[in-house]
């Protein structure tokens, strides 16, 4: 059995992702299983793929790793910021050049560059109603090699109003009934499940989820709470810019305020001293004026 990598620390964290508790399991599932092509559905802002791209460079495996999606988001996700596709893409190729790469294209279109038994590991985070994961798992799973492992995120997470439609759940208890399969419970849940037998590594996922199953849950708080600060640092600053858009504006607002009194005490002045006029003066005025 392996031990965990105690030293690991996410290179890549945005502070927004529901798959941080996960991040510590998911750096050492890639460095145990080695796959030779690794594909993710649903990359997002990046957190899960670039920590899987990390457990590739810092233990010099051969893996190819490609994220799949279109990053224009999603009813569940809601849309994508203008930026979010190019924060991502920058961060692949200054970092993983080379074997990461990323697909921006649809699950079912981007399966087409695929050879059934290629993929080593695959992970399926798209949209979670039951509906697009069970089209997802049965378009992608004959890509995955005997032995190859497949991952489901959120698999603890029940249909609320914060998580409308969300069925990974109940299509992940149906493949535990045909497969077998390992599971974290905690964040908001990580399913593994292996096609076919790999000895090896359901020696290791057994003993990951029996003796070291308290370190992933604890470090991923830990990741947890890291993210939160990260969130935290985030809002204070956009609270500190809006801040200061505003005292920008009530600067601006007062400045008007000061040029409009003084253009009505002209206008005041201008209008006694045409009072304090002869009558004929103003008469000849207007006179002036027509002609």
């Amino acid at each position: 059995m392996r031990s965990p990598t105690f030293s690991f620390s996410p290179a890549y964290l945005t502070g927004t992702s529901a798959w941080v508790g996960h991040l510590p399991f998911a750096y050492d599932l890639m460095k145990m299983i080695e796959p030779s092509i690794f594909v993710e559905l649903g990359t997002w802002n990046g957190d899960s793929f670039f920590t899987f791209c990390q457990s590739v460079a810092e233990n010099h495996l051969s893996t190819v790793c490609y994220a799949v999606d279109l990053w224009t988001g999603d009813e569940q996700t809601g849309a994508a910021d203008s930026a979010q596709y190019s924060r991502v893409q920058s961060c692949c190729s200054t970092n993983y050049q080379g074997f990461a790469y990323l697909m921006r294209t649809d699950f079912a279109s981007a399966s087409k560059e695929f050879s059934d038994g290629q993929i080593g590991m695959l992970h399926i985070d798209g949209l979670h109603t039951y509906d697009a994961v069970s089209a997802d798992f049965t378009t992608w799973f004959p890509k995955v090699r005997e032995g190859g492992i497949v991952l489901f995120h959120d698999i603890s997470v029940r249909s609320s109003t914060e998580h409308v439609d969300f069925g990974v759940w109940k299509f992940w208890d149906e493949l535990k009934l045909k497969h077998r399969t390992f599971q974290f419970n905690h964040g908001c849940g990580l399913g593994v499940l292996m096609k076919g037998e790999n000895p090896e590594a359901a020696d290791w996922l057994t003993n990951a989820m029996d003796e070291y199953r308290f370190y992933y849950s604890a470090r991923g708080a830990d990741m947890q709470r890291i993210a939160d600060g990260i969130q935290a640092v985030e809002y204070i600053r956009t609270q500190a810019v809006e801040i200061a858009s505003l005292k920008h504006s009530v600067a601006a607002l007062k400045e008007s305020l000061a040029n409009a009194e003084e253009s009505h005490r002209k206008t005041l002045k201008c209008i006694g001293e045409w009072n304090d006029l002869p009558w004929y003066q103003r008469a000849l005025h207007k006179i002036r004026l027509n002609n």
